[in-house]
């Protein structure tokens, strides 16, 4: 699985990305599901995002053909101004990971 990050991350996105990021079942499956990427599409279809996005707080969001796509393949304002956007430094987000496990350790 690989992730990307455009904002610092708060504890609700970093538990998103170590729960979805689970090690695979010696054939591939995770969580009853044929991979990761599958587990993650399952998780995105609950209504608890669909609350959790009117309430402003972190949420899985499927987007089939891109972020900011629509099914028609018309732009989605302001979805669409996202892309341009610079990911996180991989180092930057490791250290928000790390310090989000030790914290929440105590």
């Amino acid at each position: 699985m690989r992730v990307a990050a455009y904002y610092p991350l708060d504890a609700k996105s970093i538990r998103y990305i170590t729960g979805l990021s689970q090690r695979p079942a010696p054939d591939g499956s995770v969580a009853m599901r044929p991979s990761n990427w599958e587990y993650a599409l399952d998780c995105s279809a609950g209504m608890g995002n669909v609350y959790a996005s009117d309430n402003g707080v972190p949420y899985l969001s499927r987007w089939e053909f891109g972020l900011g796509v629509s099914s028609d393949g018309s732009d989605v304002e302001p979805w669409i101004d996202q892309r341009g956007l610079e990911a996180i430094g991989t180092n930057h987000l490791v250290k928000q990971i790390a310090i989000n496990v030790l914290l929440s350790t105590f």
